[in-house]
């Protein structure tokens, strides 16, 4: 009896042993949702830099990169927070790209159309800007376009130019109804100015700010779970 019951307290040690093994390791569940976390984004500089160019009038156009993990997508669905609340009388879009979207310049154009108005007929530059104007002139609103995964984007050059093109004009125009521009990417969103094959009348310098993520502060950490 005495040695069974010695072979089960083995046993029970030899478990638990086992279990505190396991419980370095966490299972992965997949994506944290939107509601499952938060970043206080008044602690960000890069946030407050994008924030305090866009109450200016400077009309600015950003470029923020960085590795993965650094917060770009956060920031960028803050400031599209911010501007909407803050904002009523701005519209704002935030674009995913992806590769079958910057594959094809039509679908690009046609899925920037939707979310700006529901607009389906988008096929080019032309009609996109067509559509903001009537949308900013006929309700007395200015326009804010956030573009994240821009660097996908780069795998089209000729439609990158465009749309940095677009993005120009609109940024030049006076009035203008364009509040700023904000894209986010990889390191490879550095080469935007290389890529960018300007016109006659453009210059591929200065197209836009280039800004760096920093990774988040162990202060910023402590408010990340909830």
């Amino acid at each position: 009896m005495a040695g069974k019951r010695s072979a089960q307290a083995m046993a029970d040690v030899q478990q638990i042993l086992k279990q505190a093994r396991l419980q370095k390791y966490v299972a992965f569940h997949g994506p944290l949702k939107e509601i499952k976390f938060s970043v206080p984004a008044d602690t960000l500089a890069v946030f407050r830099r994008i924030q305090d160019g866009f109450s200016s009038t400077d009309r600015p156009i950003y470029l923020l990169y960085g590795p993965p993990q650094f917060g770009k997508t956060t920031i960028a669905n803050a400031i599209e927070a911010w501007v909407s609340e803050a904002h009523p009388n701005i519209i704002c879009v935030n674009l995913e790209v992806n590769k079958v979207i910057a594959a094809d310049e039509a679908a690009f154009w046609s899925q920037l159309g939707m979310l700006i108005n529901g607009e389906r007929d988008c096929r080019d530059f032309n009609s996109i800007m067509s559509v903001v104007s009537r949308c900013t002139l006929d309700h007395g609103k200015k326009f804010c376009l956030i573009l994240d995964n821009m660097d996908t984007l780069l795998m089209k050059p000729a439609l990158l130019t465009t749309f940095l093109d677009v993005l120009r004009m609109w940024k030049a125009q006076s009035p203008s109804f364009l509040l700023g521009f904000l894209g986010v990417g990889g390191f490879d969103l550095e080469k935007t100015s290389l890529v960018y094959q300007a016109g006659p009348f453009s210059s591929p310098f200065n197209v836009a700010e280039l800004i760096k993520t920093d990774p988040f502060t162990s202060f910023q950490m402590t408010g990340f779970s909830n």
